[in-house]
């Protein structure tokens, strides 16, 4: 939720409190209850701070800082998907800072450093997952997206159902070397179709330095179903064996107004890879199967523990199955 103006007023100047400030502060705490490489806890966070303003009718100007803090819970795990999407090595950075020029109601155009999984890849009905594929199909292994967004010009156009987007995304150096160029197109009836195609440019593959270009889909309803199915998603990732993830399938569900707590949420998701017959040091596949509940405490706290079984850790061949639970807080302003 945005910062209240007196609170707001009181930490910056009018010109600011006229734009829409927000906060939010994310913290895991991780046990591996059995199996993985060890047995220990882990506990990292998560901040940041932006801030969004509508500089005229047709352009809006988005900022926002991070700070990251903790220990890489998937080092106790070996597990190849990340269990944790807010594990990360210690950092600091300005996260995103771009313009957006509506050139007409149909079409904007979005200039500077960018998150690409904000327009691309997004699997809407997985946001409350906590698992790395959840959010995005890994195959997608070189997306400019959490922990280092990049600089990209990237583009889209609505007519009616559909949505045609597409993004130059800059190397990991911010220079245009070796870009990566994504396009998704997007049909919105009583399902919602997503699919996509991407290339990387003198990508550090598993043969050298060589161009890789693969693709995915998404499919979930349109609007938040009240039947047994839940608001369900279904995603599919492609990509050469160059890469180190070559196919992935993901499925899941969540469901919302629990008896007695109409703002809670549970959900139960199942995400699928298998790796490059090139990887010789990773095994040839790892699924993770994630159960969560999230519970509403107050408008701006929300607590959800979860439990993960994560069956072959493909990272760390001799690592056992391993079963991980997760208590997160999620604080936002």
């Amino acid at each position: 939720m945005r910062i209240r103006s007196a609170v707001c007023a009181a930490l910056f100047s009018s010109a600011a409190c006229a734009a829409d400030i927000s906060a939010f502060f994310t913290t895991d705490y991780s046990n591996v209850i059995t199996g993985g490489i060890r047995e220990d806890s882990t506990l990292r966070a998560l901040a940041g701070l932006s801030i969004e303003r509508q500089l005229s009718d047709d352009w809006l100007f988005y900022a926002e800082g991070q700070l990251q803090r903790g220990n890489n819970g998937s080092d106790s795990v070996g597990d190849l998907q990340a269990f944790s999407n807010i594990d990360e090595d210690d950092f600091s950075r300005l996260y995103a800072a771009w313009l957006q020029w509506q050139i007409h109601e149909n079409w904007q155009l979005t200039v500077g450093q960018q998150d690409a999984n904000a327009e691309f890849a997004v699997a809407d009905s997985a946001g409350e997952f906590i698992n790395s594929s959840m959010g995005f199909s890994p195959t997608i292994g070189f997306l400019p997206t959490y922990p280092l967004p990049r600089l990209a010009i990237t583009s889209a156009y609505q007519q009616d159902n559909h949505r045609f987007s597409a993004g130059l995304f800059a190397d990991d150096d911010n220079r245009l070397d070796a870009p990566f160029y994504i396009a998704e197109y997007k049909l919105v009836s009583e399902l919602i179709w997503k699919l996509g195609l991407w290339h990387k440019r003198n990508a550090d593959s598993l043969q050298g330095e060589k161009n890789i270009t693969g693709g995915y889909a998404v499919l979930q309803p349109a609007k938040t179903q009240s039947s047994h199915l839940g608001n369900w998603y279904i995603q599919l990732g492609a990509s050469p064996n160059d890469a180190e993830i070559t196919r992935h399938l993901g499925v899941g569900s969540s469901w919302a107004s629990v008896p007695s707590r109409p703002d809670d949420s549970w959900g139960l998701g199942v995400s699928h890879v298998q790796t490059s017959k090139l990887a010789s040091e990773l095994r040839r596949s790892e699924s993770s199967i994630e159960l969560y509940y999230r519970a509403q405490i107050y408008p701006q706290l929300a607590v959800k523990p979860e439990l993960q079984w994560i069956q072959h850790p493909a990272a760390a061949p001799e690592a056992d199955d391993a079963l991980v639970f997760t208590l997160r807080f999620e604080l936002t302003l």
